[in-house]
């Protein structure tokens, strides 16, 4: 049975490293979320987020600043046509 998180509400959260893959994510809100830095997701949910937000994959927490931050080099290369996740 796959896990079921359909219509979460994913304000604030910090996915980073988050192994989503098989998870039914039918009409959640990606939008609300922190980062997805090095979220392992299926191919089209990285891609719908990759397409409307970019910079939630690049978005790292900066320890020193105790900020989330958005890594500039990183957001460039997964705004590439060729980049599919990590």
């Amino acid at each position: 049975m796959e896990p079921d998180l359909i219509s979460v509400n994913l304000r604030d959260a910090d996915l980073e490293n988050a192994r989503l893959q098989g998870v039914n994510l039918e009409g959640a809100n990606f939008g609300n979320a922190r980062s997805f830095y090095k979220a392992k997701l299926d191919t089209n949910i990285l891609s719908e987020i990759k397409t409307k937000w970019p910079e939630k994959l690049a978005t790292v927490w900066d320890d020193t600043k105790q900020d989330w931050v958005i890594d500039d080099t990183l957001l460039e290369q997964v705004k590439k046509p060729d980049w599919h996740g990590w």
